[in-house]
């Protein structure tokens, strides 16, 4: 049975970053929509490189959108760049 469709937005600000309290809502989102854990880390780290990649201080946007077949991870920065991940959820 697919999970429910859902939307999380969450805005991120350029200043020091909760990587454990991101973590925790990645986790917990991503594990009720049926993500598998090895995919949710493998995105965990993905947005932990992309941040420290990131110019200090810039904020960004962090969607998670379900539609109940798979989750869409959409993150926009405040400069504009766009990153986007898609996961199956499997049966």
């Amino acid at each position: 049975m697919p999970a429910p469709e859902f939307l999380f937005a969450i805005t991120l600000s350029g200043e020091a970053p909760d990587h454990e309290m991101l973590t925790d809502i990645m986790r917990t989102a991503l594990g009720r929509a049926g993500v598998k854990d090895d995919a949710i880390e493998r995105l965990l780290q993905e947005l932990r490189a992309r941040h420290l990649a990131s110019p200090t201080g810039a904020s960004c946007n962090l969607q998670l959108r379900s539609n109940g077949n798979e989750v869409l991870v959409v993150v926009v920065s405040d400069q504009g760049r766009e990153w986007r991940w898609a996961c199956p959820i499997p049966d």
